[in-house]
């Protein structure tokens, strides 16, 4: 886990200095991978991000770039991922006064804004559970970790084929 995160760090730092000073750049991960202060993280994750050995890459770039950072964490609150590991399960299910289950009733899609000039309830300033797919979830101040969040009720895993949308 240290080395696949050690790689990341490395991967990210030639890409930010190839890019110029003026440059943006859009990391795409798991949550746990972009956390801004991963140490604040509390939960049953295993080894997590950086095998406790280096901090996870959100953390990282968090300190190398302070200030500079906007983070967005995709919640969601049920249904289907496609775990790769067997062990694992593919289920997402609801976890009753997890931060994922209270956004569910708001509505079945948000965008939420976490800066400090929006009304948000103190809830998000506290430490509380938020889900993480079919894992046990983490408890952690989201506000402390993530400028915005997207959330989506009920989530499948892609799927090949013709939506009927296109």
């Amino acid at each position: 886990m240290a080395l696949r995160e050690e790689t990341m760090h490395r991967n990210v730092t030639t890409r930010l200095a190839e890019g110029g000073g003026n440059a943006k750049t859009v990391l795409m991960s798991h949550n746990l991978h972009l956390a801004k202060d991963f140490d604040r993280i509390k939960g049953n994750f295993g080894a997590g991000p950086g095998g406790g050995r280096v901090p996870a890459l959100g953390t990282f770039v968090n300190r190398m770039m302070s200030g500079q950072i906007f983070s967005v964490w995709m919640l969601c609150n049920r249904g289907r991922d496609c775990q790769p590991f067997s062990f694992c399960t593919c289920e997402i299910k609801p976890v009753k006064g997890s931060l994922n289950s209270i956004l569910s009733e708001i509505g079945p899609a948000l965008i939420l804004p976490l800066g400090n000039d929006s009304p948000l309830p103190s809830l998000l300033d506290s430490e509380m559970l938020v889900q993480m797919d079919g894992q046990p979830g983490v408890r952690a101040a989201i506000t402390d970790q993530a400028d915005a969040i997207f959330f989506i009720d009920e989530v499948s895993p892609l799927r090949a084929g013709n939506p009927s949308f296109i």
